[in-house]
């Protein structure tokens, strides 16, 4: 769901699909909403951020169904998993926070505000967030899909599994491991260039920021594809869905 929002809201940031200068900025609250959460970037990458680390919260959930069985079930409730969806959000929201600092509406314009944190403190957060938001994530999920794929034929899910429950399982974790690999791969651009500009080596907003951003938002896009090609259950949906929705009304 988080993937879908963040390609909901890219148009809906200026400069992504259309130009600043062609939004509306609304004055009093609207406006300061405006500038903060949207022209900030703010709502579109914390949106992104929580795609990051659900997925790797689904590599963890996949490494306990298939080495932990007996565990999986105590860990992952319907009530745990609500409660650690609810964590990644508070925790992408915090990692973000910053963002919603850096911009402020002047008159009927949104202008930016120097950081309050000073040139090493500025790169000390960039640096902490880069690391938890998406490198630590995503060596997390890469080592978990790694090991599964490693032992998954020793594996009590494995030894006491049918053929078909086997394979049921092989097209899940296929279908998530393509996904989890394309989104590092989408995002790993964006993210090594936005911790450059802070140290001197690029600059914000450059040219070369602005392709990792288009790159890391392309993510969205792909993913439709990737679970049709990957997983037969969403091809036999979504085959049922265009045919119920193509009937003529009655």
């Amino acid at each position: 769901m988080s993937l879908l929002s963040t390609g909901i809201f890219i148009p809906l940031t200026p400069n992504f699909v259309i130009s600043i200068d062609s939004f509306p900025v609304p004055r009093g609250l609207a406006g300061e909403f405006f500038c903060r959460v949207l022209r900030s970037r703010q709502a579109l990458f914390t949106l992104g951020k929580i795609s990051i680390l659900k997925v790797t919260c689904l590599a963890i959930e996949r490494w306990y169904c298939i080495f932990r069985p007996i565990m999986y079930k105590h860990y992952f409730t319907r009530r745990r998993v609500f409660l650690y969806i609810l964590a990644i959000w508070v925790c992408s929201c915090l990692l973000q926070i910053s963002k919603f600092f850096e911009w402020k509406l002047t008159g009927s314009k949104c202008s930016s505000v120097k950081a309050p944190f000073g040139e090493k403190g500025t790169q000390a957060m960039i640096v902490i967030y880069s690391l938890i938001g998406f490198y630590f994530p995503c060596l997390i999920t890469w080592a978990s899909f790694a090991h599964i794929t490693l032992l998954f034929k020793t594996s009590p899910m494995a030894r006491c599994y049918g053929e078909r429950q086997r394979a049921q399982q092989r097209a899940l974790l296929r279908m998530c491991a393509v996904t989890s690999i394309t989104l590092t791969l989408c995002w790993f651009p964006a993210q090594t260039i936005y911790v450059l500009p802070p140290f001197g080596v690029t600059q914000i907003d450059g040219t070369l920021q602005r392709a990792g951003r288009i790159f890391a938002m392309f993510n969205s896009c792909v993913n439709p594809l990737i679970y049709w090609m990957t997983n037969k259950e969403y091809r036999a949906g979504l085959r049922h869905f265009g045919k119920k929705n193509s009937r003529p009304p009655a």
